[in-house]
């Protein structure tokens, strides 16, 4: 599920894109999609920066956030469960798992708040998400560095994934209040680098599931 359901949400984000009917709030008159100029979230806007109806990328832009979401958080239970063995690796994944469920939480009502018609709600899961995520990152680190079955290369993926999102956090912060480019090169980034260490994780999961 979670290598599948990845795959999916990288084709739908993409299609999205493609279908987006044009517009950034700098610059309405641009033709479709900007990869420096537009927001992920502007894929599911209802109306385009452009004036033009966007249904179709929205629909398409809130089932990937959809999918991506429902089918992590078996995921994230998964870790849980086998990263359970000492005191403190216990706690540590129940709290990443947590964290990660409230992160999917956060993208599905992202998909169901357009931002712009429900913007106040869309931020406010764009907040829950962004802090959900980096503490999933910060406590699922602990608990693979505590656990003796798995390397502790993995735990260290976590570590660079989860500085790097922070730092992507800050500086998309700073773009927000400075340079808006800024901001949406390193959302995409934070966004992007978050699939590759879960897909990472993943893989090293099945194999020791598999073993």
């Amino acid at each position: 599920m979670l290598f599948l359901s990845s795959f999916v949400y990288l084709i739908l984000i993409f299609v999205a894109m493609a279908l987006y009917t044009g517009g950034t709030r700098d610059n309405p008159l641009f033709p479709g999609y900007s990869f420096w100029g537009n927001t992920l979230s502007d894929s599911g806007r209802l109306i385009a920066w452009s004036g033009s109806s966007n249904i179709t990328s929205m629909i398409i832009f809130s089932l990937s956030l959809i999918i991506y979401g429902v089918f992590y958080i078996p995921f994230y239970l998964s870790v849980s469960d086998s990263l359970s063995e000492g005191k403190r690796e216990n706690l540590s994944s129940k709290i990443g798992a947590i964290f990660g469920i409230l992160f999917s939480i956060s993208l599905i009502g992202i998909a169901f708040t357009p931002a712009d018609i429900l913007n106040i709600y869309h931020m406010i899961f764009v907040f829950i998400g962004y802090i959900s995520a980096f503490l999933n990152g910060v406590f699922f680190s602990i608990a693979f560095y505590k656990n003796k079955n798995f390397s502790n290369s993995y735990a260290l993926i976590f570590v660079i994934y989860t500085i790097f999102y922070f730092i992507s956090i800050l500086l998309g912060l700073v773009g927000l209040l400075i340079d808006r480019n800024l901001m949406v090169l390193f959302q995409k980034l934070g966004r992007f680098a978050a699939l590759a260490a879960f897909l990472i994780i993943g893989f090293g999961f099945w194999k020791f599931k598999k073993a």
